[in-house]
């Protein structure tokens, strides 16, 4: 099946040879082109027509533009440089991707291309553009299946672990310091098995947001194992983390997490770890997370453990 981009290439190429073979069939090809078009004159750019998808991308008339500079679409004017400098070098630009804004003050991503025609006997730039809203929402929205945990809208544990790891790197490069937290629901199976699976998923989406609203935005979280959440605490020191940590354990002790309604009471234990030198990579500081988690649960459960 063909893909719109390529549908839309291949409606750009047979307009563009359409409009250098005759340029009497030049309206004709605009008016009936599936995607928006400005011509405008080469040397100072003062647009000679627009088709009318082009007016509804740009919510712009012939009557307001024609004559005049073309319009400044670009959101930044890099993009408009390069484009120009690609333009004066190689002669052509060929779907360039960048950030435009309309006449609403809408910004929106786009392909752009400019191809150099004769329009009235004189030089002229074919301008197309490829709105690729839907195209750019997919991308972000298979991104996200990718990286997120679908029950509880955290990261994932792949996706944690790398930025995890760029965090690592970043924290050596600077030379600031950096924790872990390994947190686990205490007698997790108990809920499942007394009020059913779907009572413990939803324990387990209201304790992420626990998580994601005491830490800050530069932290990372993640669900690393059934009831198993990860963090990595950015530029904190070992005792900022135990606070941290302490912080998430009593919020978590303290919510009533009512489920049809029923309350359902949770704890959680809490191994905590900074960053030591010797760490080669983020995953040894969260083993040793994860061994103080473990004393906690063989100490009573409900409280915090650290180095």
């Amino acid at each position: 099946m063909e893909s719109a981009d390529d549908f839309f290439r291949k409606e750009k190429d047979r307009s563009t040879s359409a409009i250098r073979r005759s340029e009497t069939d030049l309206r004709r090809v605009l008016d009936s082109s599936p995607f928006p078009i400005i011509v405008s004159t080469r040397t100072d750019r003062k647009v000679l027509y627009l088709n009318k998808l082009a007016s509804e991308m740009f919510h712009v008339t012939l009557g307001d533009l024609q004559g005049k500079p073309t319009p400044d679409f670009f959101v930044d004017p890099a993009d408009r440089e390069h484009v120009m400098d690609v333009l004066e070098k190689v002669g052509e630009v060929d779907d360039y991707e960048a950030h435009l804004r309309d006449g609403a003050g809408r910004e929106f991503p786009a392909l752009v291309s400019v191809t150099p025609v004769e329009y009235e006997n004189k030089p002229a730039s074919f301008l197309t553009f490829n709105d690729i809203t839907g195209r750019k929402e997919k991308e972000t929205e298979l991104l996200r299946l990718a990286t997120v945990d679908p029950l509880t809208g955290v990261l994932n544990r792949r996706a944690f672990s790398e930025q995890a790891e760029r965090e690592l790197a970043r924290a050596r490069r600077y030379s600031n310091p950096l924790s872990a937290l390994m947190l686990d629901i205490d007698w997790f199976k108990q809920i499942n098995d007394t009020m059913g699976h779907a009572a413990g998923d939803h324990v387990l989406r209201e304790l992420s947001r626990i998580m994601e609203r005491t830490l800050r935005e530069t932290d990372i979280v993640g669900r690393v194992g059934g009831e198993e959440f990860a963090a990595i605490l950015t530029e904190t020191p070992l005792q900022g983390a135990v606070e941290t940590a302490e912080r998430i354990r009593e919020a978590i002790a303290a919510e009533e997490f009512t489920y049809e309604g029923g309350p359902i009471r949770i704890t959680a234990s809490i191994g905590v770890a900074e960053f030591m030198p010797g760490d080669k990579t983020v995953e040894d500081t969260l083993k040793r997370a994860d061994s103080y988690l473990y004393h906690a649960k063989q100490s009573g459960r409900n409280r915090v453990m650290n180095d």
